[in-house]
């Protein structure tokens, strides 16, 4: 009774419970204290002692906490083994399941951010090549070789076309040089000496080749001047081209053709004529300035001419196209034989 008073006075049984216990104590003729060590009988009241030790127990015990499962998994992998069994008759558990990384959030929207992979470098593909027109050329011959023979009657020059050769021929005649016996032509003297006949056409293939880049050009005949040499003096047209520099732009391309030759310098002119007296040069100088009608034509060709004898006139033996067209010649080739 004593240890049941004590239970209630420490408040480890309720009024009730302390009430039920006192009657079942009564009714049972023990009220006094137990002196016994030993373990309560069954349906005995323990002992203050032992209650408050049990309660010391049950709170240091740690509580057995039920396996929570994670929402991705509906129930635990339970794998059942048989000791008796072989390794063949056991079960295998399935592979785990991958865990799918947690979205990034946005902090301005609290939504899901798009992650969207970085844009490919797309190649730049170069749309297929149409072949263009091919530009015809002539093919050199590989037998050409070097021109190394030269011959003073041969000639490459660039020529007013036919029609405009009159006026000029008129005073050329009149004022030769005494030495020259063959009849006069207007001519601008490209190289001189030149290739000699039997090499006439391949000069003729090599040229045409070079030649393709210059463009055909315009010449103006306006003005007489005068050369100054030591001893005499040379009345001459000036021929004035468009673009300027034109004529020198010819004798530059096709002076490297032919290295073989002796490299001399151009001074473009049309030699009309040949005085001692530098009082009489300016003399006609002025009488024919006066009179002269302005000649203006293009230069579309060149011309490889010769003569057959010192007598003889220079005539064309070939004709080569300036630029990458051609069209119908001023001349025509006449027959060295």
């Amino acid at each position: 009774m004593d240890q049941l008073e004590e239970l209630y006075a420490s408040g480890f049984i309720q009024q009730e419970e302390y009430e039920e216990r006192k009657a079942a104590l009564l009714a049972s003729g023990g009220g006094g204290a137990s002196t016994s060590t030993s373990r309560p009988r069954r349906g005995s009241i323990p002992s203050l002692t032992e209650q408050i030790s049990t309660v010391q127990i049950s709170e240091e015990a740690p509580q057995p906490t039920t396996p929570t499962l994670s929402p991705r998994a509906s129930s635990p992998i339970i794998s059942s083994r048989n000791s008796d069994s072989s390794s063949s008759d056991r079960e295998e558990s399935p592979p785990p399941v991958a865990r799918r990384a947690s979205p990034v959030m946005d902090k301005r929207t609290e939504e899901p951010k798009r992650t969207t992979p970085p844009p490919q470098r797309r190649r730049s593909v170069s749309p297929p090549r149409v072949p263009s027109a091919a530009v015809a050329k002539p093919s050199i011959p590989k037998n050409i070789g070097e021109f190394s023979r030269f011959a003073m009657y041969v000639s490459l020059v660039a020529l007013p076309p036919p029609q405009f050769w009159k006026p000029i021929v008129d005073i050329k005649k009149n004022h030769m040089n005494p030495r020259i016996k063959r009849p006069p032509y207007p001519h601008m003297t490209l190289l001189q000496p030149f290739v000699e006949p039997d090499r006439f056409d391949d000069a003729v293939v090599v040229l045409r080749e070079a030649l393709r880049s210059v463009n055909p050009f315009q010449i103006r005949i306006a003005r007489f001047e005068i050369y100054n040499n030591d001893s005499s003096f040379t009345l001459f047209l000036n021929p004035e081209t468009t673009p300027p520099n034109s004529l020198q732009r010819l004798f530059e391309t096709c002076r490297p053709v032919f290295p073989n030759l002796e490299p001399k310098s151009f001074d473009p002119h049309i030699g009309v004529g040949y005085f001692k007296s530098k009082a009489q040069t300016e003399e006609l100088q002025r009488k024919y300035q006066s009179a002269w009608k302005t000649i203006d034509f293009t230069v579309k060709e060149i011309y490889i001419m010769s003569r057959v004898s010192e007598t003889d006139p220079f005539e064309v033996r070939r004709v080569i196209p300036i630029g990458p067209t051609e069209s119908a010649p001023h001349f025509k080739n006449v027959p060295l034989y």
